[in-house]
């Protein structure tokens, strides 16, 4: 963390996702994570799968939808 005193949400924030790398790297060794990238499918193609639904006439849509955040009581 920082030094500042109160923590900030992002720093709680990035706290949080050093704790989660640790405990990953703990259970996944590097190694067994680049084997495992090895044998992965090549990605899909993004903007040719876009440009593809476009040419067709069918809509090509990139949407996030997120839920409120309700601060914990």
């Amino acid at each position: 963390m920082t030094d500042q005193a109160t923590p900030t949400i992002l720093t709680r924030i990035l706290a949080r996702k050093d704790q989660e790398v640790a405990e990953r790297r703990e259970a996944v060794s590097e190694t067994d994570l680049l084997a495992l990238a090895k044998h992965q499918s090549a990605p899909r193609g993004f903007i040719q799968a876009l440009n593809q639904r476009i040419a067709s006439g069918d809509p090509a849509v990139i949407a996030e939808i997120k839920k409120p955040h309700r601060p914990r009581a």
